[in-house]
């Protein structure tokens, strides 16, 4: 599964559990590579639009420090820390419980291409 697939189940499997926020793991070591990655600029346009529709209230991107314990010798012992990116989408219902996002899913697979145009949405 490509870096934007993961992210829509996430988030409809949410919709469906009823949860007010679902946080997913983007990278388990930030740096500069998470950037340029191709799906990460088209998940954050992706959740811009999902906003701005209204079928989600918010998102936000957060930095958590964990220590890794890493051994060097039989005594010595050095800590270091990694900080890992994580998503936090901040899901939306009406005042009956039901939520915005009625389906979402998937038309193209790795193994299954399908190429839609712009008014076919």
């Amino acid at each position: 599964m490509n870096f934007l697939s993961k992210r829509i189940i996430s988030i409809r499997n949410g919709q469906k559990a009823s949860r007010r926020q679902v946080v997913c793991c983007i990278s388990k070591s930030v740096g500069a590579s998470v950037v340029r990655e191709g799906g990460f600029n088209l998940l954050v346009s992706s959740l811009e639009l999902l906003r701005r529709e209204g079928y989600i209230r918010a998102f936000k991107f957060t930095t958590v420090k964990q220590p890794v314990n890493s051994k060097l010798g039989a005594h010595s012992e050095t800590k270091t820390e990694t900080r890992s990116l994580y998503l936090t989408v901040y899901l939306k219902y009406d005042s009956i419980g039901n939520g915005a996002i009625r389906s979402i899913f998937l038309a193209a697979t790795p193994a299954r291409r399908v190429y839609l145009s712009a008014r076919s949405f």
